[in-house]
């Protein structure tokens, strides 16, 4: 009897070493799981790193392309805008130049119309000229705390709008009529503006 429980007790006892090295086993086997999981995360934080380090450079050079972009369609507005207000007999009385007021206006002038009254051309200029900016441009142009930070810079009504666009939508054409404010492309004037006073 003392032998058979004795027996059993030596069996079972086997039984919990073979679960034993099983079971070191498979930690083992999870502890070198866990060291390539782990160098795979480090792999992929430092792909990551590049990752964002190439994005950064990427978005720095649209944005450089972006502010050439930018710099030709100010510079095609402003060619524009002088030839046109030359054809109709304006005078400049002062280089083109940009203004920083509440935000920046792309292309200001000082000009003096046939009839000798003086104005400020404004020119708000974009690539593709939609809608929406021509709105947000328009309801700038009627602000009074607009206006009024105009004036501080020596900016006086009455002003002659226009808005220019390399690329200008048909609807944007309508509108501008509408409100009164002259639409220019590289290839001239698409709508005249009427004088905001």
């Amino acid at each position: 009897r003392v032998e058979g429980r004795l027996e059993r007790v030596e069996d079972r006892l086997e039984r919990v070493e073979d679960r034993l090295e099983r079971l070191e086993t498979i930690v083992a086997e999870l502890a070198e799981a866990q060291k390539r999981t782990e160098e795979q995360v480090a792999l992929l934080a430092a792909t990551q790193r590049k990752i964002l380090e190439r994005v950064d450079e990427l978005d720095h050079r649209v944005g450089l392309i972006g502010n050439t972009v930018g710099i030709e369609a100010e510079g095609d507005a402003q060619e524009t805008l002088v030839y046109i207000l030359e054809q109709k007999g304006y005078r400049l009385l002062e280089a083109p130049c940009a203004l920083s007021v509440d935000g920046e206006i792309d292309v200001v002038v000082r000009a003096e119309t046939p009839d000798g009254e003086q104005v400020w051309v404004l020119v708000d200029v974009k690539s593709r000229a939609r809608l929406r900016e021509l709105r947000r441009w328009s309801g700038r142009l009627r602000d009074p705390a607009f206006q009024q930070r105009l004036a501080e810079a020596g900016v006086t009504k009455p002003f002659l709008p226009y808005f220019f666009g390399l690329r200008v939508y048909q609807i944007v054409d309508d509108e501008a009529r509408r409100l009164g404010i002259g639409v220019l492309d590289p290839d001239g004037e698409r709508v005249a503006p009427t004088l905001l006073r």
